[in-house]
């Protein structure tokens, strides 16, 4: 996933970020390390932060992961 040219990254079910690639540094301006323990909701426009929640809501919801 490093080299993966946009943003990857993985969460907790709380929605913290456990690990962001380096495109995602480059994406958001801020270092991989920085986007660790990081929200969607501190990483997104207001609107994107809430799709993404409900978006994750639903598939954890689903256990169809």
């Amino acid at each position: 996933m490093h080299h993966f040219p946009g943003l990857a990254y993985t969460k907790e079910a709380d929605g913290r970020t456990l690990f962001a690639n380096q495109g995602g540094g480059a994406t958001s301006g801020l270092s991989p390390d920085a986007l660790i323990s990081k929200t969607d909701d501190e990483l997104f426009p207001a609107q994107l932060a809430q799709r993404i929640s409900v978006d994750d809501q639903r598939i954890l919801a689903s256990e169809e992961y």
